[in-house]
């Protein structure tokens, strides 16, 4: 897979745990695309269940993110090396963003540093 120079992204095989905090650093910092179902050195792997993972990125993003992102994160899919992979672009927000559960504490804020997600 090939990505801009220009692009700050984050690659991850699947939605884990660290998924909010990765979207709440780049609504607090800048743009960005979060891309599932693509390894560390950028190989395609794909999604199996494209429907149910994007309904769960929905979810965490819904449901554990404050202020609410309405209008920031656009979910969609790409078809890379005949494999489904999924897309996460989040537009840098005008809030201070957080993890609902951690508060707005130096537990539940993020930011983007370098290709990092710091608290």
């Amino acid at each position: 897979m090939v990505f801009q120079e220009s692009e700050t992204i984050e690659l991850k095989r699947m939605v884990n745990k660290d998924f909010a905090k990765e979207v709440v650093a780049f609504l607090n910092t800048r743009n960005g695309t979060i891309y599932i179902g693509v390894d560390d050195n950028g190989d395609v792997l794909g999604i199996s269940n494209v429907d149910k993972t994007m309904r769960e990125i929905r979810n965490i993003i819904r449901d554990q993110i404050l202020p609410s992102t309405e209008g920031l994160c656009e979910i969609g899919s790409l078809l890379e090396d005949d494999k489904t992979i999924i897309s996460v672009k989040v537009t840098k927000g005008t809030k201070l963003y957080y993890i609902k559960k951690e508060g707005r504490s130096a537990t539940g804020c993020f930011y983007r540093d370098g290709t990092s997600s710091v608290r």
